[in-house]
């Protein structure tokens, strides 16, 4: 139900008799708004139940009452309801009153004998007949402006505004309804505010990466969002024409039902390979390489130029995967020996390396032995133009996919 009066200021014309609206059905109910100019220096504003009298003796008709008045500089609609008295002061701007009521089953309690209730300090009239405006968001400042709910993502929100929180406009970000979250699970939220900056026709973005609602962790945001100062200057374009916005984007970051599980393994089961090499003397000035061996999740092979220089060099190679494992990044560490025939004087390097996920990325050394040792034939590693090289795995990363 909306009543409205339009010509000239209503304050003028209302003080002394209430002004009863007409009546109106709402719920199943007849009513009344009952309005009062210059009580006690304040407006008050009641809703009246009509034909309370049919109601049974006894019973009650529980309402949630809220009233709304129409802000026509803001046109937008303040809520008023006991707890929002403080905020009366917007009213100054209200030259035309258009007075809303919703009803909903809920709150205060109308019978046979409590047939008017409402607010008897709706406005005081000091402010209410008070010219000097000043920025419009500068009556927001005092208790946080909460915006209407929405929908974003399947869960219900709204914005929460402070002015003049020292210093700063602070908001944040609230999730309604919090207690139907489960127990120990949260809602992660890749949360991004925006003001307007209507100068540039552009939005001002803060960004604090994704935060976690919860239960008892309803609301957040940014206390310190933009310094008065700043918002003020009318160099900085936050305001124009004693409007400025906010907003919001809500991305719901999905935990996950599966994880990547990486498992450092020592000693893994038949890590050691042996690769003799025949006939070194005939090999040429190029590179040759072992067989593939399978350890862990993927093959790898060895590889060397017996020519290449003064020295005998050797590198381990990652291969491709075991055809149902996850191809991913392998760790390699492995002792790379050059085996002598005749003792255990075996010359052994250690090599530890992440290898990609391609193939034939190599690591290892460039001298295991010198050439001039290596055909010395009393120190035992070239015997019969052969020579032995040992690879030991000992240890590779083995990666599963798991859930959670």
């Amino acid at each position: 139900m909306v009543v409205s009066w339009n010509s000239i200021p209503v304050y003028r014309l209302l003080q002394g008799e209430p002004y009863e609206s007409s009546i109106f059905e709402a719920a199943g109910y007849k009513w009344r708004l009952v309005l009062h100019v210059g009580n006690a220096g304040y407006i008050s504003l009641y809703l009246r139940i009509e034909e309370a009298e049919s109601i049974p003796y006894g019973l009650e008709v529980n309402v949630d009452l809220k009233l709304f008045v129409h802000v026509p500089k803001l046109d937008k609609y303040l809520t008023v309801t006991g707890k929002l008295m403080a905020d009366s002061e917007i009213m100054r701007f209200v030259r035309e009153l258009h007075i809303e009521v919703q009803m909903i089953y809920g709150a205060v309690r109308f019978n046979a004998e409590k047939k008017e209730l409402g607010f008897e300090q709706l406005i005081d009239l000091a402010s209410f007949e008070n010219t000097n405006e000043g920025p419009v968001y500068r009556l927001l400042q005092g208790e946080p402006y909460e915006s209407s709910i929405f929908e974003a993502a399947g869960y219900k929100w709204r914005l929460v505004l402070h002015v003049g929180n020292a210093g700063y406009i602070s908001l944040y970000l609230r999730i309604e309804e919090a207690e139907s979250i489960p127990y120990g699970l949260e809602v992660n939220v890749d949360l991004k505010l925006f003001v307007h900056v209507p100068k540039l026709d552009k939005y001002l973005t803060v960004t604090d990466g994704a935060v976690r609602f919860n239960a008892e962790k309803k609301e957040l945001g940014f206390e310190q969002l933009i310094d008065l100062a700043s918002f003020e200057n009318t160099n900085e374009g936050y305001i124009v024409q004693d409007t400025c916005s906010f907003g919001v984007e809500i991305f719901i970051v999905k935990p996950a039902k599966v994880q990547q599980k990486v498992t450092f393994v020592s000693n893994p089961p038949r890590n050691v390979f042996t690769w003799m090499i025949p006939h070194f003397s005939d090999m040429e000035d190029k590179f040759y390489y072992s067989n593939d061996f399978l350890v862990g999740d993927r093959y790898w092979k060895l590889g060397l130029n017996p020519k290449g220089g003064s020295a005998l060099p050797i590198y381990l190679y990652a291969q491709g995967f075991r055809p149902d494992a996850v191809a991913t990044n392998t760790w390699g560490a492995v002792n790379l020996r050059l085996k002598n025939q005749r003792s255990t004087n075996h010359r052994e390097i250690y090599s530890a390396a992440w290898y990609p996920i391609r193939s034939d990325y190599g690591v290892g050394v460039n001298s295991i032995i010198s050439l001039a040792d290596l055909h010395y034939a009393s120190k035992g590693y070239l015997v019969n133009d052969a020579i032995i090289f040992e690879a030991e795995m000992v240890k590779v990363t083995v990666t599963n996919i798991v859930s959670v």
